[in-house]
């Protein structure tokens, strides 16, 4: 049996079969339900943490995060975390990326709209580049020829800004969004239909989106029913339509891969990390003094309602008497609070700060100003994990952190050194992490979604098993299934194992797994691409989506 070694990879960032499974029991997603009858299916797991930048690098790359050296959206700054702002980019990604791969082996890709790909690399090919790139970059099309044709077609990698969700009304930004995505469809469309190519992938950002800012419009918790409603089953709707199309495209020999980076579900509270270190001695914030203050608090004039601002004094019967015309003035009271920022942290008296998902080990020789040597660092971070396992959320007692590891035991490679000290995830991560220098509380009440680390799998195509489940699927695996789909040989260096499951017996038979030496390609990693312009509003589109504080 032989295929046409073509292979199209949709990607649906941030879906989850939570959602997928309820619509298709109700006959709402016709064409992934016929790809699931025709083909495979899984869940596929994430990075650790299932983080956008690491997950889809880990994608790329088929190497964990401490093999390709992208962590998060940042790069960890020796300077703290007080220091420049540094987001990653393509130039960051230190190993080989299966467009590499493919290029060196003279397959043509084109490849849309996939993060972590800016700037465009030169590939034997068409690259759009996705998340991670400027709103206002002048060039984000590899070959850079294509970028006015592109252009012409209202080619939108995101929103300009994205934080354009704050200011309109949620219906029109759902508009604008699902127009994004139908020109980013329409770009796909005529670039499949007109350029040659060997794979084919787009990914379509609308799931994670719409869920990260209308996750609370659903109902209760999974399983959901088959007629859920809502702004997030309509951008399901809306990539199945989308799938339905890209599908139209491809002959009967075409392999067909959906995936998505990580999975989604709901968000009860806010665990603030950097305030519970405190409370367990290993955060020290300056104290307060006559030459420290501007250091360590801020002063504003906070507008407020008359008759809101008796109402919080308790005085609201003397606010009731008030006319109208009184209880509506506005006047501005001062408000003093401690800065949300590192500079109110003793860093000489700090042995641990917290990052997403994780923790960092203030070490000598690593970080600026560090305090812990070699021999105190083993204890402390032994202290740590224990504390977070032995944790009991005050108000219920109950023990809600699920793991506390050592970084040697999530990754593997040269990149140790950038991870985290300690990675932790607290119920099933309901309850989010942040890195934030804020104080005053523990944990706040949240009523959203973020992400899971069970994405989506599916595969479909001759060689491709019908009716089939894959256990055990991770996203490392993709590089060398999609490499054996092409009957090319796969890398010896990747760490993701071919899903050999997932194909019918005799195409097995009848192409034998190749493995080949390393590539040997390696970046210049952590090259400066961004303005400072261009940080900022990096910086204020991740922070609308949640990632930042």
């Amino acid at each position: 049996m032989r295929m046409s070694e073509k292979v199209l990879v949709i990607g649906l960032d941030g879906a989850t079969f939570d959602i997928i499974d309820a619509m298709v029991a109700g006959g709402r997603l016709p064409h992934l339900s016929r790809l699931m009858a025709q083909g495979s299916r899984g869940a596929l797991r994430s990075t650790v943490p299932p983080v956008t930048p690491p997950a889809w690098t880990s994608f790329m790359t088929g190497m964990n995060p401490a093999r390709h050296g992208v962590f998060d959206f940042m790069h960890h700054s020796k300077d703290g975390p007080g220091g420049d702002l540094r987001f990653v980019s393509y130039r960051s990604i230190a190993a080989p990326t299966l467009w590499d791969i493919l290029s060196e082996k003279k397959k043509r890709v084109i490849a849309i709209n996939v993060p972590v790909t800016y700037p465009p690399p030169e590939v034997n090919g068409i690259i759009i580049s996705g998340l991670m790139t400027p709103n206002d970059a002048p060039c984000f099309v590899h070959p850079p020829e294509m970028q006015d044709e592109i252009n012409r077609m209202g080619y939108r990698v995101d929103f300009h800004p994205l934080t354009d969700i704050r200011n309109r009304r949620k219906e029109e930004w759902l508009r604008d969004y699902f127009d994004i995505e139908e020109r980013r469809l329409e770009a796909g469309l005529k670039l499949i239909r007109e350029q040659e190519w060997d794979l084919f992938m787009i990914v379509f950002g609308i799931t994670d989106r719409i869920q990260h800012f209308c996750w609370d419009q659903l109902e209760g918790e999974p399983p959901y029913s088959p007629d859920v409603r809502g702004s997030v089953p309509d951008a399901y709707e809306l990539a199945d339509r989308m799938i339905g199309k890209l599908l139209e495209e491809v002959d009967d020999g075409t392999s067909v891969f959906i995936l998505s980076d990580h999975g989604f579900g709901t968000v009860e509270k806010v665990f603030f990390t950097n305030r519970w270190l405190r409370d367990e001695g290993f955060l020290s914030l300056k104290s307060v003094s006559i030459t420290r203050w501007r250091d360590t608090h801020a002063f504003r004039l906070y507008p407020v309602r008359l008759g809101a601002l008796l109402g919080r004094m308790g005085l609201g019967a003397v606010a009731g008497r008030l006319p109208s015309r009184i209880a509506e003035v506005v006047i501005k009271v001062p408000l003093i609070r401690r800065k949300v920022s590192p500079a109110v942290v003793d860093w000489s008296r700090t042995q641990a700060y917290g990052d997403s998902f994780g923790i960092y080990i203030n070490s000598k020789g690593r970080e600026a100003g560090g305090i812990v040597d070699r021999e105190e660092y083993e204890r402390i971070r032994d202290r740590i994990i224990d504390r977070l396992l032995e944790f009991r959320e005050p108000g219920t007692g109950e023990k809600i952190v699920d793991i506390a590891l050592r970084r040697e035991e999530v990754y593997e490679g040269p990149y140790m050194e950038t991870a985290p000290d300690v990675i932790f995830q607290i119920k099933n991560l309901s309850y989010l992490q942040n890195r934030s220098f804020y104080f005053r509380k523990l944990f706040i009440p949240a009523d959203t979604g973020n992400h899971r680390l069970e994405g989506i799998f599916l595969a479909s195509g001759p060689g491709i098993k019908k009716g089939f489940t894959v256990d055990g699927a991770e996203i490392i695996d993709l590089v060398p299934t999609i490499l054996y789909a092409m009957d090319l040989g796969i890398p010896s260096d990747v760490d993701g194992t071919m899903l050999e499951a997932v194909f019918k017996d005799d195409y097995r038979s009848a192409h034998q797994v190749r493995i080949e030496p390393a590539t040997g390609v390696r970046r210049i990693t952590e090259h400066d691409v961004y303005t400072a312009d261009e940080l900022e509003k990096i910086k204020a589109s991740l922070t609308a989506l949640g990632y930042l504080s």
